[in-house]
């Protein structure tokens, strides 16, 4: 007797980057329906961070535009390398809770240790 598993598949950061950016609506040259995966491709990941090459010069601010006119705003960083290749990561999260007036300090162990901004300078 058999039994179907399913299994689960891990994607990589860059996977789930590449995902949620290649979808998305682009402006070029003035064509309707055209979509970020139509002028840009996928080279591959370094870590966690996403490799493309734009098709064209028009590309790079075009993509810009695109995640700072979205819902993906302040979520990614975009740096260009050698070659023409372009480097697109996640937007670290800050270390210091805005709300909370905290700094957050991060553990090796995955804990978090939270101290007041006021105990750590007036200290």
């Amino acid at each position: 007797m058999t039994e179907d598993k399913k299994e689960d598949i891990v994607k990589s950061e860059a996977e789930v980057i590449w995902e949620e950016l290649s979808n998305l609506a682009i402006e070029m040259y003035s064509l309707p329906d055209q979509k970020v995966r139509d002028h840009i491709t996928k080279l591959g990941a370094h870590g966690d961070s996403l490799i493309v090459k734009p098709n064209s010069p028009a590309a790079l601010p075009a993509l810009e535009a695109v995640i700072q006119q979205s819902d993906l705003k302040g979520k990614y960083q975009i740096s260009t390398a050698d070659g023409g290749f372009i480097m697109i990561n996640r937007t670290p999260k800050p270390l210091v809770d805005e709300e909370e007036d905290y700094i957050v300090f991060p553990r090796p162990n995955g804990k978090v240790d939270k101290v007041p901004r006021k105990k750590l300078y007036n200290s």
